[in-house]
């Protein structure tokens, strides 16, 4: 590990890393290089899985995708789509409802060929690998009292707030909630929708607050008059991964079709 260290020092003219009090930590070189090495890497990894003889480009097939959640639909689908159109256009996809609560059965089941989402507890059934992580974010409205830079805890818990629950599954808000329940906070929760998307146009107009995966502020912030603050308490990042079946596993469409979904899902990072 240190030869190789030593060499991409040399071939980047950078320490990398350095020793702090804290520990080692990266170079702001290192972290301008992570979305880039992640994507050779992941392009690597498609060449080096696609199955010999495969031709992407003459393949005819409808292939059916679990999400679990609108979010991860938005971060994912675009790329797929395109890239799909460009290397494999015979190759339809059919997404499913976001319902953490059945992912695991119809991948189980063969009614969905592949689920890209975040599940606390997969049965050992499915193959998994992960794609990226996120952080959380809180999305108030501009202007909002609360709208300071972080939030105290005591203002949080005050305020009303949007939970989402796809498909009525509370897999990502138990994240939110233990951390809080930890630091002996609880949320009011006065309004439930089924998606995060939905999130930011209601957060605008109304003095509630959102806390919500990072990507998901982050778009938010684009498209709507909002603030992204700080949560008041350390939420454990999630881990969206795809999951898939043993009775694909070794299939090449599916193989190839699942290192698309890698490169897809480093990109949105």
């Amino acid at each position: 590990m240190s030869g190789a260290l030593a060499r991409l020092r040399a071939l980047f003219g950078d320490p990398l890393f350095t020793r702090t009090a804290g520990g080692v930590v990266p170079t702001e070189r290192a972290r301008d290089l992570r979305e880039p090495v992640a994507e050779l890497l992941a392009r690597a990894a498609a060449l080096l899985e696609q199955p010999a003889g495969l031709r992407p480009s003459a393949l005819d097939a409808t292939v059916t995708i679990q999400a679990g959640s609108d979010y991860l639909a938005r971060l994912l689908l675009p790329a797929l789509a395109r890239e799909l159109g460009t290397r494999a256009p015979g190759v339809r996809l059919n997404v499913l409802p976001p319902n953490p609560r059945v992912a695991a059965r119809l991948l189980t089941e063969g009614q969905a060929d592949i689920g890209v989402g975040y599940l606390p507890d997969p049965p050992e059934t499915l193959h998994r690998t992960a794609l990226f992580r996120d952080g959380w974010a809180i999305l108030a409205r501009r202007g909002h009292p609360c709208g300071a830079a972080s939030l105290e805890a005591s203002a949080y818990a005050a305020a009303g707030h949007v939970d989402v629950s796809p498909s009525g599954a509370r897999h990502y808000s138990r994240l939110v909630d233990r951390a809080l329940s930890r630091a002996g906070v609880q949320r009011r929760i006065v309004l439930t929708v089924p998606g995060f998307m939905t999130v930011a146009p209601i957060v605008a107009e109304t003095e509630l607050l959102a806390t919500v995966p990072a990507r998901v502020a982050a778009l938010a912030r684009g498209a709507f008059p909002v603030a992204v603050l700080q949560p008041p308490v350390e939420i454990a990042e999630l881990e969206i991964s795809l999951y898939w079946h043993e009775r694909s596993h070794r299939d090449p469409l599916h193989r190839w079709l699942r290192s698309l979904v890698r490169e897809c899902g480093t990109r949105a990072v």
